[in-house]
Order: structure tokens, then C-alpha cells, then sequence
């Protein structure tokens, strides 16, 4: 089973979490006060306890540039988390 779909996957995921935070601020402010209960919450489910996340707000004098997983180095249960995707079966 592999996770070829993970960059489209976190893409919308991320889109997703950015357009909420854009028309509910209350939802912004618990994103960057408490990152993993926000995604827990616009994802429905629980993350790993051992998943941190975090968020960076960017300002008009900070760019950020994210260096993505290497998906292969975590398990895939980890990564269908992480992506708001659930286990998928294996086609081949």
C-alpha cells in the first residue's frame, strides 16, 4: 500500500484549514493557540498523541516555506492521519 495521493491530499487539507481560518477568526485564533486540537476538530477525528503540529501565521515580513515529510520514512496509518485520508486498499 503507498500513499502516492499524499501531496494532493495535504494540499486540500491544508486549503481546507486556511479557508476556515480566512471567514472564522475564533477558528483561527484556536489554530495557531492550540494547532492540533483545530485540525482534530475541522477533521473529525483524533491525531496520534505523538503527531505535533504547528502552525506559522505568515506576515508581511515573514515568509515561510515548508519542507514536506518523506512520506516513506512513516508508517501509513500516520500518514492517512495526517492527510484527513483514510486507509486505502492496495491496487496492485
Amino acid at each position: 500500500m503507498t500513499y502516492s495521493i499524499f501531496p494532493t491530499q495535504r494540499r486540500n487539507l491544508e486549503r481546507r484549514v486556511v479557508r476556515r481560518a480566512w471567514a472564522d477568526d475564533e477558528y483561527r485564533a484556536r489554530l495557531l493557540a492550540d494547532p492540533k486540537a483545530a485540525l482534530e476538530e475541522e477533521l473529525g477525528v483524533q491525531l496520534p498523541a505523538s503527531l505535533q503540529v504547528q502552525v506559522v501565521a505568515e506576515r508581511s515580513d515573514l515568509l515561510c516555506i515548508v519542507l514536506p515529510v518523506d512520506t516513506s520514512r512513516i508508517p501509513e496509518d500516520t500518514v492517512a492521519v495526517m492527510t484527513g485520508a483514510g486507509p486505502r486498499s492496495s491496487t496492485t
